[in-house]
């Protein structure tokens, strides 16, 4: 038994029901593939380094 059909099985022994359809296009079908656009963050300013103290040649 297939990983699939033992997944069937325990879903009719646990009461599930299987709806047959008429062959054909289904009217009330909702798609949701529509365009997913990601805004992008706010750019933060970079940080700029303190200017460190110069330190003399000996």
């Amino acid at each position: 038994m297939s990983d699939d059909e033992a997944m069937i099985a325990e879903y009719l022994a646990r009461g599930g029901k299987v709806t047959k359809c008429p062959p054909g296009p289904s009217d009330n079908v909702v798609y949701r593939n529509g365009p997913r656009f990601r805004r992008n963050p706010k750019a933060q300013p970079a940080e700029t380094p303190a200017a460190a103290p110069a330190v003399p040649e000996e």
